[in-house]
């Protein structure tokens, strides 16, 4: 059998014209939509005025107020060929993880590695996303992958991420006071709530205008790309996408990222201990049962200082006498449990204990620690 090249012509034709009528059907619930979303995202540099999407033709070309960051974003390896388009259309969830997957593994420089397993897709994004629990199922066992997601949904899922890529980012970003209401705060869900409060006063996402948070519109690629990249900036300080002011580690931004992490604590004062190392500032953070205790000096300098007082093994100190420095001062200290001594800018830490989940927190926090336990 013999077929004429306008015969496959035809046939051609008329499948891009089922095909592009389906795909205008199934994104717009069987109607033609024409006319502005409310979908307006201010870009990292806040320059953006107003967006208007026609859901029938999705731009291939970021919107203006979104152009030069979508650009950034990509030139950095944030996202992946295949969202490269279509930029003002809204995003589906298994898009979101493939965002979401790049810039964790981006910023941290590892792969990761647990997986959760979904009914519906074999996606490794979605997976890798279920697994650090950024994302969640949509009920027996279902991931939902062409579901498109909500502002208020996006808010949740960027809060996650942030969490789970780097608790610093509460020195990285340029902390505002949360304001206190958009005008339509009754329509966002109370599981989000907290979320959108976080995200909106760490800058990664803004509302849609006059004082607008719209939490049931949708969410479109670029404005997905341009939070990621938010985020990015703050996390990866080593890269960052403008320069941000440094910001040291000191007793003002601890507390924070002990609150952020869950924990319930008081906040101890015992002033400026004079007997023996280190000679900083002491707060006793008391958290149930167990202690941290944090000493906070004026300088880097001087807490390098200090922290050369202290022996290796955490369990000694070594000092020079205030009154003559050719002197040297030395004690040994038995404590109740393991020492661990961390520091980091204008802090020296001190955690005497086994609790895993308390360590785990400061070594995300200062690095591995320098004295103690597991240090020699």
């Amino acid at each position: 059998m013999t077929i004429s090249k306008r015969g496959i012509m035809k046939k051609l034709i008329a499948c891009i014209c089922i095909g592009a009528l389906i795909f205008t059907l199934s994104s717009c619930n069987g109607q033609l939509v024409i006319g502005p979303v409310p979908l307006d995202e201010q870009s990292y540099n806040n320059n953006a005025t107003e967006i208007s999407v026609i859901p029938s033709s999705w731009s291939d070309t970021p919107s203006s107020w979104a152009e030069e960051d979508v650009q950034r974003a990509i030139t950095r390896g944030l996202v992946p060929y295949n969202l490269q388009s279509q930029y003002t259309r809204p995003i589906t969830r298994l898009e979101f993880t493939a965002l979401a997957v790049s810039l964790y593994e981006t910023v941290t420089g590892r792969e990761i590695a647990g997986r959760m397993e979904w009914s519906d897709t074999y996606d490794i994004n979605a997976q890798k996303m279920g697994y650090l629990g950024i994302v969640e199922g949509m009920g027996g066992g279902n991931f939902n992958p062409n579901d498109t997601i909500t502002r208020e949904q996006a808010a949740v899922m960027l809060h996650r991420l942030t969490m789970a890529i780097n608790r610093h980012f509460i020195m990285s970003f340029g902390i505002r006071e949360p304001r206190e209401e958009f005008y339509d705060n009754a329509q966002i869900s109370s599981w989000a709530a907290d979320a959108i409060a976080s995200v909106e006063a760490w800058g990664i996402m803004r509302g849609t205008g006059n004082n607008m948070f719209s939490p049931q519109g949708s969410f479109t690629r670029e404005q997905s790309i341009i939070t990621m990249l938010r985020i990015y900036a703050a996390t990866n300080r080593n890269n960052p996408i403008h320069p941000q002011p440094e910001i040291g580690l000191n007793f003002e931004t601890v507390i924070p990222l002990l609150e952020a992490s869950g924990f319930e604590f008081e906040a101890v004062p015992h002033g400026i201990n004079l007997q023996m190392p280190p000679f900083g500032y002491n707060w006793n953070i008391n958290i149930g049962d167990e202690i941290i205790s944090i000493y906070e000096f004026e300088s880097n300098e001087e807490m390098e200082r200090n922290a050369r007082f202290i022996g290796r093994s955490g369990f000694s100190m070594d000092w020079p006498d205030p009154e003559n420095e050719e002197l040297r001062m030395a004690v040994q200290i038995s404590w109740i449990s393991y020492p661990h001594w961390f520091k980091k800018d204008y802090i020296i830490a001190l955690y005497v204990g086994e609790n895993e989940y308390m360590l785990n927190f400061l070594r995300e926090v200062f690095g591995d620690n320098f004295a103690g336990q597991g240090a020699w």
